[in-house]
């Protein structure tokens, strides 16, 4: 994958904003090796490193024409050139009376699955089609992007319409309060009373989060099997970490008796197992596709070379 090399940059002399708070803003980081500084200024003392992938608390954006984030790394305030970190995430807030939460970024496509009050905090994780793709307490869901007020607007990542998918259900609350980012804890926590549909509506929560290569975050980034194993562990049931590994785990089915909540698995062959996704039924399944498409909903025979090779039921 492509990434942009750590370079050294010439100081510029700049005038200080004023302080922004946003507690819940995260980049990450697109350069090899980076260089945190003591202050916005490539002169300033180097107090930290950070590395390719690694995730960064922002409390602040700094300068006019040369930007910086101030930062929060490891409890050490300090400050990361703008262009170095990739927006993951943004505070943002409810600015109209109440505003509607859509199933999909577009008003004649889709319905409303909720509404929100003036003045609610809540996480921004990407633009499409005018909407903003928000998050609270876990759950995921579309907002017209003119009425939340995101200070970090011009940085907030665009995301291709043909790449998201619908959100049926909305379980985030309508309330005024700073929302929670961890994964909801409403959902049964007891492997014996889970139906495949409570899983699948779990899962859906997460489409269009982006996939990052060996995470596990279902906000913030995860691979496939880091997918499955995540919205498994929301309602108490553990699995092996890997494809690999979960495809040899539970109990063994046809594809014809695949029913929604089982994991299927892709590869070369069954010994070759490289993918995996959660079955929500019709021939589809949800799954953390790859770094340009995120979590996505796909055919289970629409995987270009890898194909359908073992399916599992573990609940």
């Amino acid at each position: 994958m492509y990434r942009k090399k750590a370079m050294l940059l010439a100081g510029v002399g700049m005038m200080i904003l004023p302080q922004l708070t946003f507690g819940k803003t995260l980049g990450t980081v697109n350069a090899d090796v980076l260089n945190v500084r003591s202050k916005p200024t490539t002169t300033s003392s180097i107090v930290k490193k950070v590395y390719a992938k690694d995730s960064v608390q922002i409390t602040d954006l700094v300068g006019t024409s040369d930007r910086w984030y101030k930062v929060n790394v490891s409890g050490t305030e300090a400050y990361i050139k703008q262009e170095y970190l990739d927006l993951t995430r943004a505070d943002g807030t409810v600015t109209a009376t109440s505003l509607n939460i859509r199933s999909y970024p577009d008003v004649n496509k889709s319905k409303v699955i909720g509404n929100l009050k003036n003045g609610t905090k809540l996480e921004v994780l990407y633009k499409v089609n005018g909407f903003y793709k928000i998050m609270i307490n876990g759950s995921a869901g579309f907002v017209s992007s003119q009425y939340i007020d995101c200070k970090y607007d011009s940085y907030v990542s665009q995301q291709s319409l043909k790449n998201v998918g619908t959100i049926s259900v909305w379980t985030g609350g309508s309330g005024s309060s700073s929302s929670n980012s961890g994964v909801s804890s409403s959902t049964s926590s007891s492997s014996s009373k889970v139906t495949g549909d409570q899983i699948v509506t779990t899962a859906k929560k997460y489409l269009g989060n982006p996939y990052v290569y060996g995470g596990t975050s279902l906000t913030n980034g995860t691979d496939c099997s880091g997918f499955t194993q995540g919205v498994m562990k929301i309602h108490g049931i553990t699995i092996p970490r890997t494809s690999s590994e979960q495809s040899k785990f539970g109990t063994l089915i046809q594809r014809a008796q695949l029913q929604k909540g089982d994991l299927v698995f892709f590869g070369t062959s069954t010994s070759s197992i490289s993918h995996c996704g959660i079955y929500i039924g019709n021939d589809q399944m949800i799954h953390a596709s790859t770094s340009e498409k995120g979590i996505i909903i796909s055919d289970i025979d629409n995987m270009g070379s890898i194909k359908l090779q073992v399916c599992r039921r573990v609940i």
